[in-house]
């Protein structure tokens, strides 16, 4: 026999230790155990860690009553909401049919306007728990619903024509929206008003007017009358009609069309001491 490496002795292999022999069927059924409670102590530990959010309140209704049932109750809470079209797609409309179902139930409602083109007189009739928001710059209307989001008393927040919201930014009023309980419904043109994130879209899609319809007819044809909602994105594909007998929500204009007569009326008017021709001198003046 050999010395061992250190020199203390003859070397000598180690026993190895082998597990019992058990079948295959056994072997498995042991790691599933194994398994299972490794799973109940890390959830556990992390729920000790981090609190289980409270569930989500019940969906704000549309007031459309086939899109309530596509979405599963309405616009729901604690998600983004992406509302698209093109111009004239009824987009307003339906936004402002979502914010007055809202406050019927006895929400708050905020609306940061980017563009500062929704019309006051459209929404001023809506109720008094109604804020709107105008920043001056676009890019800071983010930075507003960040704010509306944070403080707690808005169930629902409307985010009308903002920059396209990228990605991180998309969470972050996602998480803020989760974390207050409240739906966060972002009002875009084109395809997407966010680069990805958003738990629910909807499209609203025009009717194309063929060649037949003239615009002196005194009567639309009966496609012209409604909107299509489609739901492109977090349920399950479906197709609800939008009325447009529901009303129609007009803007302003992005630029300004007429000339600014602002203080136009003080301009003109004539200095103190000064006279009209003709007009006879004051009465100190006539009896000289």
């Amino acid at each position: 026999m050999g010395a061992s490496r250190r020199g203390y002795g003859p070397a000598t292999a180690a026993p190895r230790v082998r597990p019992p022999t058990v079948g295959p069927d056994c072997q498995t059924s042991a790691y599933i155990r194994y398994m299972n409670s490794t799973v109940a102590a890390i959830r556990a530990s992390l729920e000790a860690l981090v609190p289980t959010p409270p569930p989500a309140g019940p969906a704000w209704s549309t007031g459309i009553p086939s899109l309530d049932a596509a979405l599963g109750g309405g616009i729901p809470r604690g998600r983004l909401t992406e509302l698209v079209g093109e111009r004239a797609s009824g987009r307003t409309t339906l936004a402002r049919r979502v914010v007055a179902q809202v406050l019927q139930s006895g929400g708050w409602v905020a609306i940061v306007d980017a563009t500062r083109t929704l019309a006051p007189q459209a929404w001023a009739s809506l109720g008094s728990r109604l804020v709107v928001i105008r920043p001056r710059d676009p890019g800071r209307a983010t930075w507003c619903a960040d704010r509306l989001l944070r403080s707690g008393v808005f169930g629902l927040v409307v985010l009308d024509g903002a920059p396209v919201l990228p990605r991180p930014l998309t969470f972050r009023l996602s998480q803020l929206a989760r974390d207050r309980d409240a739906a966060l419904l972002v009002v875009g043109t084109g395809h997407a008003a966010t680069a990805g994130g958003a738990g629910i879209r909807l499209r609203l899609v025009t009717p194309e007017s063929g060649a037949s319809v003239r615009r002196s007819s005194r009567r639309s044809p009966p496609s012209m009358n409604t909107r299509t909602v489609v739901i492109d994105k977090g349920a399950a594909p479906a197709r609800a009609v939008m009325p447009r007998v529901v009303g129609i929500t007009v803007r302003l204009p992005n630029t300004m069309t007429g000339a600014d007569r602002r203080g136009a009326a003080r301009q003109s008017r004539r200095p103190w001491g000064t006279r009209r021709a003709g007009t006879p001198p004051p009465l100190a003046e006539a009896t000289h």
